[in-house]
């Protein structure tokens, strides 16, 4: 079983963009799925299609809080705990703006957990609309005294890109 955990806030048209890129990926990954997403409090419609949204691809579990301050951190964990995965299953995290290409990103992530020396894996992604990478991976390094930084950033994206490499860190937003 895979677990998709999405946190949301207003963010209808974001949403409705992942919805019509996921369904295609879940079909790829042969296993199945179940998508939970946590809602803040939304204003814009958000909550009323999550309420009627029904999808033959995905099994979507709703939560729905008032808007507070939790953190992401707290965020996730509250899915996480609706989930209650076991040790088997595995855990995608997944940003409500993030929009899946045509490749098989996903099944391509799945397949790279095999190796038991892997333990996170993180996702190449492009600024919108562009060739362009918000990141290729996440370093620690001097440019920006030893904090975190998204390598390659703003570089067009190329075949180097698309390899797959050892990281330090990847970004929560497609792991």
């Amino acid at each position: 079983m895979i677990h998709i955990l999405t946190l949301t806030w207003n963010g209808l048209d974001k949403l409705q963009k992942l919805n019509e890129t996921l369904g295609k990926a879940v079909l790829m990954l042969g296993q199945p799925v179940k998508w939970y997403i946590r809602d803040n409090g939304s204003k814009d419609g958000t909550v009323e299609w999550l309420e009627s949204y029904r999808d033959t691809w995905l099994d979507v579990e709703p939560m729905f809080v008032d808007h507070n301050r939790a953190n992401y951190a707290q965020c996730v964990n509250s899915l996480t705990e609706i989930a209650n995965p076991k040790d088997e299953d595995f855990i995608l995290l997944l940003n409500n703006d993030v929009v899946l290409g045509d490749q098989p990103s996903l099944a391509n992530m799945l397949k790279l957990m095999d190796d038991p020396k892997v333990g996170v894996v993180g996702a190449r992604l492009l600024f919108p609309g562009t060739n362009k990478l918000q990141h290729g991976g996440v370093i620690f390094g001097p440019r920006y005294g030893n904090m975190p930084y998204h390598f390659r950033h703003q570089e067009e994206s190329d075949k180097q890109a698309e390899k797959n490499r050892y990281f330090q860190a990847v970004t929560a937003a497609c792991c």
